[in-house]
C-alpha cells in the first residue's frame, strides 16, 4: 500500500449510472506505467450496472482484487451532480496533482506519466494534453461532421506557456497580444491540488450537469500561475455515453439537467458582483455573459429540436425557473429572428 507522501496524483472519477463503462475506465487507470496514483470514485447515487448485473460495489469490489492502486470510495445518499462529486473526490484527494476522469472515458497509455512529466519539469498549475474521440456509431456524413467538430473544440490547445492573467484570457478567448485560444474542458488535464481545492472553496455548493466545466474552470484559471500544452494524447473521450449528450430528453427530469447550466452561471456572476477577493478581469466578465447567452440559446434550440411536443410547454416554464422568463424571452427573439431570417435566405436561393 502506498504512504500519502508517495502519492503524486490523485485521479478522481464522478461514478453516476455509467457502470457499463465503469471497469474499462478503471483498467485504463491500473495500466497507466506511472507509480505513485490514487483512485478517488464518487459514487453520486448511481444505480446503474454493468452487462453482467454488477453494480458499482460489485465492480469496485473485482477490481480491487486484481489493482494495487489504492482505491477511494466516497458515497452521496442523493444525486448531487457532477460539479459536487467533483468536489467531494478533491477534498478527499491526497496528491500533489488532481486529474479528472469520467467513468464513461479512459486512459491511452502513458497518459499519468506524460501529464506528470509535463507538470514537474514547468512548474505549471494547469497541464493540457490532446484528446482522441471514441465514438459509439458512425453511420453518416453529418455524424462524421459532428465528430470533427467537438474534435476541434476538444483539442484546442495552446503550446505556448502561459502565466497569470494570460491563462484565463486564452481560455476566454480575449485577443490579447497574441494569445492563442485553449479548451475549458476539465478532463485531459492535470491540476495542482492546491489551485483545486481554492476554487471550490469559493464556490457555493450547487446542482449542475451542464456548464460544470466552464464554471469550474473559469475559477482554475483565475488561480493559476503557469500553463502548459503538451503534444501527447492523454485522454480517451466516449462520445454520445454521458447522461447529458442524449439527442432525445423524452423526461423533464432529464430536462432538468439541461436547465442546471443556468446554476454555474448564476453562481459565477454572484461571485464577481459580491465576492471581494475575486477581481474578475472585465473582458473575461463579458466572455462570461457571451457565455451565458450562447449556453441559453443552446437549451432553446435543444427544446425544439430534442423534447417531445407534448412536453415543451412545462420544459419552457422549466427553463424560465432556471434562467428567469425575462431573459429567456430575450434570447428566444433573437434565437426566432435568425431561424426565420435563415429560412428567408433559403427561400431566395
Amino acid at each position: 500500500m502506498f504512504k500519502k507522501k508517495n502519492l503524486q496524483i490523485s485521479v478522481c472519477i464522478p461514478v453516476y449510472n455509467s457502470e457499463k463503462y465503469l471497469l474499462r475506465c478503471l483498467e485504463s487507470v491500473k495500466n497507466q506505467d506511472f507509480s505513485g496514483t490514487e483512485i478517488i470514485l464518487v459514487n453520486d447515487c448511481s444505480n446503474g450496472t454493468d452487462e453482467n448485473g454488477n453494480d458499482f460495489f460489485q465492480i469496485v469490489k473485482k477490481f480491487r482484487k486484481s489493482c494495487k492502486i489504492p482505491v477511494k470510495i466516497v458515497t452521496h445518499s442523493q444525486n448531487k451532480g457532477l460539479l459536487e462529486a467533483r468536489r467531494s473526490a478533491v477534498f478527499e484527494a491526497s496528491s500533489k496533482y488532481i486529474t479528472f476522469l469520467d467513468s464513461d472515458d479512459f486512459f491511452p497509455e502513458g497518459s499519468l506519466k506524460n501529464l506528470f512529466d509535463a507538470a514537474e519539469e514547468s512548474g505549471a498549475d494547469i497541464v493540457q494534453g490532446k484528446v482522441e474521440i471514441i465514438p459509439e456509431n458512425v453511420f453518416s456524413d453529418e455524424e462524421k461532421k459532428r465528430l470533427q467538430k467537438i474534435d476541434k473544440i476538444r483539442n484546442k490547445i495552446c503550446f505556448s506557456p502561459l502565466k497569470d492573467e494570460e491563462i484565463i484570457f486564452s481560455f476566454m478567448g480575449v485577443k490579447k497580444n497574441g494569445i492563442e485560444n485553449h479548451s475549458g474542458f476539465v478532463t485531459g488535464k492535470l491540476f495542482t491540488r492546491e489551485i483545486c481545492a481554492k476554487a471550490f472553496s469559493y464556490l457555493p455548493i450547487i446542482f449542475c450537469t451542464m456548464g460544470e466545466d466552464f464554471v469550474l474552470y473559469t475559477m482554475f484559471t483565475y488561480f493559476a500561475k503557469k500553463y502548459k500544452g503538451i503534444p501527447c494524447v492523454v485522454y480517451s473521450y466516449s462520445c454520445d455515453t454521458g447522461v447529458t449528450s442524449k439527442k432525445t430528453i423524452d423526461t423533464l427530469e432529464k430536462w432538468e439537467k439541461v436547465c442546471s447550466a443556468a446554476s454555474a452561471f448564476t453562481v459565477l456572476f454572484n461571485l464577481i458582483k459580491n465576492e471581494p477577493e475575486i477581481k474578475m478581469p472585465f473582458e473575461c466578465v463579458e466572455s462570461i455573459k457571451v457565455q451565458c447567452r450562447r449556453i441559453l440559446r443552446n437549451n432553446i434550440s435543444q427544446m425544439h429540436t430534442s423534447v417531445p411536443e407534448k412536453l415543451i410547454p412545462e420544459a419552457r416554464n422549466m427553463l424560465c425557473d432556471y434562467w428567469g422568463s425575462d431573459f429567456v424571452a430575450e434570447i428566444e427573439k433573437d434565437y426566432y429572428s435568425c431561424d426565420s431570417a435563415t429560412e428567408n435566405s433559403s427561400d431566395a436561393e
